[in-house]
């Protein structure tokens, strides 16, 4: 996959989660952005907030989750002590379990898979080898 295509895809997973047409412009994305900014503050005085914490060891992974919790207005933080890779975001339960965290999940796997397909190339050309997976051996086939 190239850049172009991971982002392509991106923007895809997106546009789904903001609810937009195939390829929207700047402009729709912001009012797509308040729409659910004000959808979200909405359903707090519904619902109260509640507070997640989530552990994301992998930098990248973590960095789209915190921009994501920015995106909508929310304030991703860690407490003094806490690992580097936690992660407290306090918000509506329906809000996080139905956009939140489905957008970062799916867009974690768009930026994976691209990942794997760059580490691939670099492999068969640096080391003139596959980087595949390591061969399973049955230890009762060993000698």
């Amino acid at each position: 996959m190239d850049d172009t295509t991971a982002l392509d895809r991106m923007r895809a997973v997106e546009a789904r989660y903001l609810s937009l047409s195939g390829s929207a412009n700047t402009t729709a994305v912001r009012a797509s952005v308040e729409r659910l900014r004000a959808q979200l503050a909405e359903t707090r005085t519904r619902e109260r907030d509640q507070v997640f914490t989530v552990s994301i060891p992998d930098p990248c992974g973590r960095s789209v989750f915190i921009a994501l919790c920015r995106r909508y207005g929310l304030d991703p933080h860690r407490h003094a002590r806490q690992r580097r890779s936690t992660v407290v975001v306090a918000a509506p339960p329906s809000f996080y379990d139905r956009v939140l965290w489905p957008e970062f999940q799916a867009l974690t796997d768009v930026l994976y898979e691209h990942f794997l397909s760059i580490t691939m190339r670099a492999l068969d050309d640096v080391l003139m080898t596959g980087g595949d997976e390591a061969i399973t051996i049955d230890r009762h086939d060993d000698p």
